[in-house]
């Protein structure tokens, strides 16, 4: 016997159903957006090594989305503000249904104070609940939202811009003052401001993604370029030593500067220098700290904050002296360079052979250089990467370790390498082109 089944769904059921659904994809998309923003900005260094080793795809866009990290935040506001408003409507829509249905058109509005009572309990529950848990597993989380909301920055990104102009805009609103010109050069300063601003913060946020990853190598100073004393020095010729260079702390060496026997804190010698004897100021050495070249300065930074030291010796594969890295080294960099009151009064040396060609060494800084010959804007900005010095930015511009007298021409400006120190470029002169041809023509 064949027995034949009708099925009838009845379209309610299937109404209902799909609201059903609606509300769970809209409520778990906040959910998923409220514990968004607080577990990818509490990623530390080595839940960011996690991710770039086991989803390296995802690693990939939260390194992009962190290069803007205020566009990121505006993102979020934007998805959590549309699928807050659907949610409500939603809610409020099937609330005001049931009321027509359980009791009648007039009386429907008696359920407006529990549709308020209701969808305030639902967001508040929605942003409190979901950081509370994304900063106790934000990798997780992170993994989660990250390929989503990727997506969804590209889409949204029209209403992201008009919102970020909106609150641009308030910003400026209420910045408002009496005087047109004070009102112009206000607004002039506000907006370089936070363009600057933004940039710092993006750099500073650029640091902390590439800082699990970081070695040794890349940010010690080479061993060309520390101070090193000669065990065999006389108390004054130490002292000399320590004024010129400046520093508070001296690797010390026996015959070599492969052979460092300890490091000198110039604070040791205050007690010897009221004593009119002869001081064998060796004897208070503080042990030296050597680490490979090759260590991640996120765990190097971990032993100074244990051992409570601020310089290490850098070794090579060969146990020989590589250079020096410093706990200021390693902080530099996530917030950038810093400036001590010896940096302020630290001059950089440079010549200006006429009005528009000038020599430089090359570590000056690229603002140094601006500085001294005048120039208000940063015309390498683009150009010049991660590389702050002239002898970084001709590296930079080349592709290659240059040679003597080669010039290489960027932007107006010609760089022509005077003078080479195995592959580091000691001196460059920096000429205008513009200027040059402009005289070549009148001539």
């Amino acid at each position: 016997m064949i027995l034949l089944f009708s099925f009838s769904i009845d379209p309610l059921t299937i109404y209902l159903g799909a609201l059903t659904v609606l509300g769970i994809f809209l409520t778990a998309s906040i959910t998923l957006l409220g514990g968004a923003e607080a577990a990818i900005f509490s990623l530390t260094p080595d839940d960011l090594e996690e991710m770039q080793r086991d989803s390296p795809r995802r690693y990939q866009y939260l390194v992009r989305m962190m290069e803007k990290p205020r566009y990121l935040l505006a993102t979020i506001d934007v998805l959590q503000t549309f699928f807050s408003a659907l949610l409500i409507l939603l809610i409020g829509y099937v609330l005001v249904e049931i009321s027509i249905i359980t009791y009648s058109h007039l009386h429907s509005w008696l359920l407006l104070p529990e549709i308020f009572l209701f969808t305030t309990m639902m967001i508040v529950l929605q942003h409190i609940i979901p950081k509370t848990f994304a900063e106790r597993h934000n990798v997780r989380w992170t993994k989660w939202t990250l390929p989503g909301l990727f997506f969804l920055e590209k889409i949204f990104s029209p209403f992201t811009l008009l919102s970020m102009r909106g609150v641009k805009m308030l910003r400026q609103t209420k910045a408002v003052q009496h005087n047109g010109e004070v009102k112009s050069l206000y607004q002039k300063q506000t907006e370089q401001e936070e363009q600057a601003t933004e940039k710092q913060e993006a750099k500073f946020l650029k640091g902390i993604l590439n800082f699990g990853s970081t070695h040794v190598k890349e940010v010690m100073k080479p061993r060309m370029d520390i101070v090193t004393l000669d065990e065999s020095k006389t108390f004054d010729e130490t002292l000399k030593v320590v004024k010129d260079s400046g520093y508070s702390r001296l690797p010390v060496y026996r015959d070599s500067p492969d052979n460092i026997i300890g490091i000198l804190y110039t604070k040791d010698l205050l007690q010897f220098l009221q004593t009119q004897d002869n001081v064998s100021w060796q004897k208070i050495l503080r042990p030296a700290f050597f680490v490979p070249e090759g260590k991640r300065i996120s765990d190097l930074l971990i032993e100074f904050q244990t051992k409570m030291i601020h310089m290490a010796i850098v070794i090579d594969e060969y146990g020989t002296t590589a250079g020096l890295i410093t706990m200021e080294d390693i902080l530099e960099e996530i917030i950038g360079e810093i400036r001590d009151e010896l940096d302020e009064k630290t001059e950089f040396d440079y010549a200006q052979l006429d009005k528009n060609t000038f020599v430089f060494e090359g570590k000056t800084l690229l603002n140094d250089m601006y500085r001294a010959m005048g120039i208000k804007n940063q015309p390498f900005e683009e150009v010049k990467g991660d590389v702050d010095s002239i002898g970084g930015l001709i590296l930079e511009l080349s592709g290659k370790i240059p040679s003597v007298n080669e010039e290489i021409e960027s932007n107006n400006f010609r760089f022509k390498v005077l003078n080479m120190d195995n592959h580091r470029i000691r001196r460059v002169k920096v000429s205008f082109i513009q200027v040059e041809n402009e005289i070549a023509n009148e001539n």
